[in-house]
C-alpha cells in the first residue's frame, strides 16, 4: 500500500492535484495503450502570471494556478487527461475530441477570476493561451505536445488565444 501510495504521489503535481509529466510519460510508456485512439492534445500557458508573482507574490501565483487548474478541469471532460506540464504550463490530452472542438472548450474559459488571500486587490483574474494539435494513436501524443507547444507559442505571439 505504501508503495501505491508513494506512486500516486510521483505522479501528482502537490500545487493543483492534476497529474505531472512523470504520469504522461507512464501514458507514453503503457503497453496497453498502444491501439490505435484518436483525439487532441492541447498545451496551455498561463498569461501574465510572471506579473501576479512580481506583484503580489508567489502564493497569489500559486491561487492563480490552482484556479486555472479548477477551471480547466470544469471545463474538460471527466475522462479527459489533464497534467500541469511546468511552472504555469498546462497538457490536456481529450480522447475522442476534434481540435476544433477542443479549441471551442478551451475558448469558453476565459479570464478565470480567483480569490486572494494576502494584500492583492481581490478578485484577481488570469486568462491562458493555448494551441491543439491532433493525434492518431498513443505513439503520436509527443509529436502532437511539441506541435501544441508551437501553437500555443505562436498564439501568444500574434496576441491572439489560440492556434492549431
Amino acid at each position: 500500500q505504501a508503495r501505491a501510495r508513494l506512486d500516486v504521489l510521483a505522479r501528482t503535481d502537490p500545487l493543483t492535484e492534476l497529474m505531472n509529466r512523470h504520469a504522461f510519460a507512464a501514458v507514453l510508456e503503457d503497453p496497453s495503450g498502444s491501439e490505435a485512439v484518436h483525439g487532441s492534445l492541447a498545451v496551455i500557458d498561463l498569461d501574465g502570471l510572471k506579473a501576479i508573482n512580481d506583484s503580489w507574490g508567489h502564493h497569489t501565483g500559486d491561487q492563480a494556478i490552482r484556479a486555472f487548474a479548477r477551471a480547466l478541469r470544469a471545463k474538460l471532460r471527466a475522462d479527459d487527461l489533464i497534467f500541469r506540464w511546468g511552472g504555469d504550463e498546462f497538457l490536456a490530452v481529450l480522447f475522442g475530441l476534434p481540435p476544433a472542438e477542443t479549441t471551442a472548450r478551451l475558448s469558453e474559459i476565459g479570464d478565470v477570476l480567483f480569490r486572494v488571500d494576502g494584500a492583492a486587490p481581490s478578485p484577481l483574474s488570469v486568462r491562458g493561451s493555448f494551441g491543439v494539435a491532433a493525434f492518431h494513436s498513443v505513439g503520436e501524443l509527443r509529436a502532437a505536445a511539441e506541435a501544441a507547444d508551437a501553437a500555443m507559442y505562436q498564439a501568444k505571439r500574434g496576441r491572439g488565444r489560440a492556434a492549431s
